[in-house]
């Protein structure tokens, strides 16, 4: 039919036809178009709420480890200045050379009974020896050889343990001398 229709008209109905058609299209791709907004407009918004939530934590999350990184970095530096500190300050002493030095300087009518290892309120080592002299006399020469003994810086005994003229019992607080690592 087209055949018998004159050459303007025919290609008028050819361009109509064709506007038709893409009309057509279009309309089917607006609709297309409204009813994915509808079916997928929710699962958008849902989408954005929830990456939005989201980011606010990973944000709190962020913050939190980031406090929690400079608390550590500055307990790390704190404990870097006592390491600092401590390996500088560091006095040792050693306990077996300790008695040894205790042992050499009794004498006849010192009787030993024990040992207890303290230290001062400025951190030195101190050491307490426990036991019992045959006089005074003799606890006196103890306490005088153990302030002599360059090991020691100090030697002490309570004066009320002076009074006693025979067999008194002592505990004589000895001050050790540092020695720096």
């Amino acid at each position: 039919m087209s055949n018998l229709l004159p050459r303007d008209v025919k290609r008028t109905t050819i361009l109509e036809y064709r506007i038709r058609i893409a009309s057509m299209w279009c309309m089917v791709l607006a609709v297309s178009f409204v009813i994915g907004t509808f079916l997928f407009g929710p699962a958008v918004v849902a989408v954005f709420t929830e990456s939005r939530a989201v980011s606010s934590e990973m944000r709190a999350n962020a913050e939190t480890a980031n406090e929690q990184y400079a608390e550590s970095l500055a307990s790390i530096d704190r404990a870097n200045l006592i390491a600092a500190r401590l390996s500088r300050d560091t006095v040792t002493f050693s306990v077996t050379d300790a008695m040894r030095e205790v042992d050499k300087e009794l004498g006849e009518g010192i009787s030993f009974e024990g040992m207890s290892f303290t230290r001062g309120e400025d951190g030195t080592p101190r050491i307490e020896v426990f036991g019992t002299a045959s006089t005074r006399e003799t606890l006196a020469q103890l306490v005088e050889r153990l302030k002599a003994n360059p090991y020691f810086l100090d030697a002490t005994v309570p004066f009320g343990q002076l009074a006693q003229a025979t067999n008194p019992p002592f505990t004589i607080t000895l001050t050790l001398r540092p020695v720096k690592k």
